[in-house]
């Protein structure tokens, strides 16, 4: 092997040119990120257009000059109409909907630029959180926890997040394993941007800054906040660290 390029065979099959319910314009796939939606002062990730997530990896763009709409591997996954898989409470075909709507999954009228709706009853899912994985691991046991999609009519039962030890919101989708008896908010568990690559190397106003797994034994310091770094990614500068893209950005502005 003389390098440590590695692809899944599902990415290494993946359409090079497609058409997308969203966009009236064909999308190509590209490697890496063209355009930054903060390319002012980021270069080496993207934003997508579709669930408003960060991401470092594949990329559809506009194939149209001038035109900048991209989105993320997953997001370009999805067709119109679609059935959710991962929700089975719920069979009808699910169309694109750019029109506001409080998202069943995390309760919040901006959970993405994009929806899924259901025409046939009250349901609309934030593309966000229609890609959010099935099966998560928890900590470095190996225990895995999976999506649960909210529960309905538990007056005598009450959530608590294992992380936060706050209440869990039991209609909103949370992570949870019941033989271990472990429930997380899914931001507890996967954290701010769970769509980075770990080693991927940004640049911020002329900075290298590198995304790196916050999986060690002891937490650090976010040198812009103070605060822990307790999300699955944490960037690292010269000897420094920051726990948030959006800490790090507001310390290079």
């Amino acid at each position: 092997m003389q390098c440590d390029f590695v692809l899944h065979e599902a990415c290494a099959n993946l359409p090079c040119k497609k058409n997308h319910a969203i966009h009236t314009h064909p999308l190509i796939l590209h490697p890496f990120p063209l355009k930054q939606k903060f390319k002012a002062f980021v270069n080496g990730m993207f934003a997508c257009n579709g669930c408003d997530q960060l991401n470092c990896g594949f990329v559809y763009k506009c194939g149209k000059k001038g035109c900048g709409f991209q989105l993320d591997v997953r997001c370009a996954s999805f067709t119109s109409p679609t059935i959710h898989g991962n929700y089975h409470q719920h069979d009808h075909p699910l169309f694109f909907n750019k029109t506001r709507g409080t998202c069943m999954s995390c309760r919040s009228s901006k959970c993405s630029s994009y929806l899924l709706e259901c025409r046939k009853c009250n349901f609309v899912l934030g593309l966000k959180c229609a890609t959010l994985p099935i099966v998560a691991q928890y900590k470095h046991n190996g225990y895995r926890l999976t999506l649960c999609y909210g529960q309905q009519n538990t007056r005598n039962l009450q959530y608590w997040c294992e992380k936060c030890k706050l209440k869990i919101d039991e209609k909103t989708w949370f992570y949870s394993c019941i033989s271990l008896k472990v429930n997380l908010h899914v931001k507890c568990l996967l954290g701010a941007d769970i769509y980075l690559k770990p080693h991927h190397i940004i640049n911020i106003s002329g900075e290298e800054v590198e995304i790196v797994r916050n999986d060690g034994s002891s937490k650090a310091f976010c040198y812009v906040c103070g605060r822990r770094c307790v999300d699955m990614f944490k960037f690292r500068w010269l000897d420094r660290y920051s726990c948030t893209f959006l800490c790090i950005v507001t310390f290079f502005l």
